[in-house]
Parts: C-alpha cells; sequence; structure tokens
C-alpha cells in the first residue's frame, strides 16, 4: 500500500533534501510544496498519510496550517509532525495543543524520518 506524504517546506534545498530521504522510503509518494495555499490546494484533492510541516513557513504558523488542514474532509484525522528545533517543540503540551503528533529536529536524520513514517503514516 502506498503512504502519500505531503511536505510543507518554504526552502527549496531543504524540501529536496527531504523529498530525497522520503524516496529511500518503501511504499512512500511524497509531494513537496513551499506555501500554505498550496498544501490547502492539495489536500482539497487528496488524502495523505502523514503530513511534515515546517515550523518557519513564511506567512503564516505551522499550528494555523495545521488546523485548516483538518477542515478539509479528505485530511481530518491525518497526522501531522513539525519540523524545527526541538527547543521549540520539546514540551509535550505544544503538542497537545497544536494537535501535531510529534516533531522531527532539524538537520532531519534518515532513522528519524523512517521511525516518523512507519509510526505515524
Amino acid at each position: 500500500m502506498i503512504r502519500k506524504i505531503l511536505v510543507v517546506e518554504d526552502s527549496e534545498v531543504e524540501g529536496l533534501y527531504i523529498k530525497g530521504l522520503l524516496k529511500r522510503i518503501d511504499n512512500v509518494e511524497e509531494t513537496v510544496v513551499r506555501t500554505h495555499e498550496e498544501a490547502l490546494e492539495l489536500c482539497k484533492e487528496n488524502s495523505y498519510a502523514l503530513i511534515l510541516i515546517d515550523n518557519l513557513i513564511p506567512y503564516g504558523e505551522p499550528e494555523a496550517l495545521l488546523e485548516s488542514i483538518h477542515k478539509t474532509k479528505p485530511n481530518t484525522y491525518t497526522n501531522a509532525i513539525v519540523l524545527g528545533s526541538a527547543s521549540d517543540f520539546s514540551d509535550d503540551k505544544y503538542l497537545e495543543k497544536t494537535g501535531f503528533v510529534n516533531y522531527i529536529e532539524k538537520p532531519i536524520q534518515y532513522n528519524m524520518l523512517r521511525a516518523a513514517v512507519s509510526m505515524y503514516a
């Protein structure tokens, strides 16, 4: 079964890096977008197994984007992971309050990403 994963990352270099890591994981189809708008449009049309959202996306907060995504019919209960500095997200209350299931610290390590995909997608 193919697991569709959406990556929301404003940095083209980081997006390509994450896409390359995801390509190494079996049964994953990855899509990388750079803006909230692109992510919301795709979420209206596609169901994703997992969404990875960079915490420093310009023009919006990752929490607001996740809230909007969860309002789209096919992705109401889709798991999402925030990407960024551990100091920003290591508080369990942040994750509980925002709806993210976990965080992955940057720079992203392949083993951490693979484990997260296995657990949440």
